[in-house]
């Protein structure tokens, strides 16, 4: 007897729907497991080369970080703290800069995706500009520049650095990711110290100020004792002191006294840094400089001798004598 087994119509719908709502589902978990492989990616390591490097933030593949892109269309500049304060002095930059996110490689280019770096006072004024980095490759998804930014000189200490988009106003947002900063001093460190001692030998206070460069200090008092660090290797300095006043200038060692000018005493700086030099300036106030102080010497006149009258000669026999 032959058995035969039979599926109802409705019976082999109902598997084919659920098969293929199984395979939808799979289908939809590979998309999204898809659209979510790019998201936040480490990006380059920070390789700037500066004796004192910044790193700003983590540069991220896509677009989940914003801490330090830079866009011409809008976000234009971001500051950030130096690792560690610039001294005054001449320095050789270095930076890093980052490109990447899905499909970038697909992407019509943007030929400014650069960036130039600003170093700033504690009181926020500029100290100097650095040069522009160069524009990160195109039509790649991720990519990297690294390089040197040029030399600059600061004046006075530096403590923030400010990252600076190169084309703002462009029609394209040439977003750029300033990866880290780099500075190094091309220079002997400022070591050198100069420490004035003024000493007014009179009651009246005199003034002194000594320049070195773009530094400064000054004082007014009958003894001040002016100090001044950071002096640059090489560099030449003026004591200026009172011109109308009469005033000695002595500076040790010798060989760093300068070209003298009445009023104003320069001091050279060993080029190797390092040096105490002394200056000791002694003014009087009372006394006018090119005056010469002389002893007043009083004559009084010799006692005049007393005069004696002699008696009128007498005859012997008491007649005057012939007087003729």
């Amino acid at each position: 007897m032959e058995t035969t087994t039979s599926v109802s119509a409705t019976g082999i719908s109902t598997q084919k729907r659920g098969a293929v709502a199984a395979a939808i589902v799979v289908i939809i978990a590979s998309v999204l497991a898809t659209a979510t492989s790019v998201s936040a990616q480490p990006g380059p390591a920070a390789t700037c080369s500066g004796a004192v490097t910044t790193t700003f933030g983590t540069a991220y593949y896509g677009f989940e970080d914003f801490g330090n892109r830079l866009f011409s269309t809008s976000v234009l500049s971001r500051d950030f703290a130096l690792s560690s304060p610039l001294e005054a002095g001449t320095y050789d930059l270095d930076a890093v800069s980052y490109d990447g996110y899905n499909n970038r490689e697909a992407t019509v280019p943007q030929t400014s995706e650069q960036w130039y770096a600003v170093l700033l006072a504690a009181d926020g004024s500029v100290l100097a500009t650095s040069e522009t980095t160069g524009d990160v490759a195109d039509q790649v998804e991720e990519a990297t520049w690294s390089g040197d930014l040029g030399e600059v000189t600061i004046a006075q200490t530096a403590t923030t650095v400010r990252t600076v988009h190169a084309a703002p106003g462009s029609l394209s947002p040439n977003s750029v990711r300033p990866v880290c900063f780099g500075a190094t001093r091309n220079e002997p460190a400022p070591d050198s110290t100069i420490t004035v001692d003024f000493d007014s030998t009179a009651e009246t206070a005199s003034s002194v100020t000594l320049t070195c460069g773009a530094l400064e200090e000054s004082a007014t008092g009958t003894s001040v004792d002016l100090v001044l660090g950071n002096v640059p290797a090489g560099s030449g300095c003026a004591v200026q002191y009172p011109a109308d006043q009469l005033c000695s200038v002595a500076v040790t060692p010798a060989s760093r006294l300068g070209a003298m000018t009445l009023g104003e005493v320069n001091i050279g700086i060993p080029d190797a840094g390092g040096a105490d030099i002394l200056v000791d300036i002694d003014c009087d106030p009372t006394l006018v400089s090119g005056v010469t102080e002389t002893a007043t010497t009083t004559t009084v006149p010799a006692a005049a001798a007393p005069v004696v009258t002699a008696p009128t000669a007498q005859a012997q026999d008491g007649t005057p004598a012939f007087t003729g």
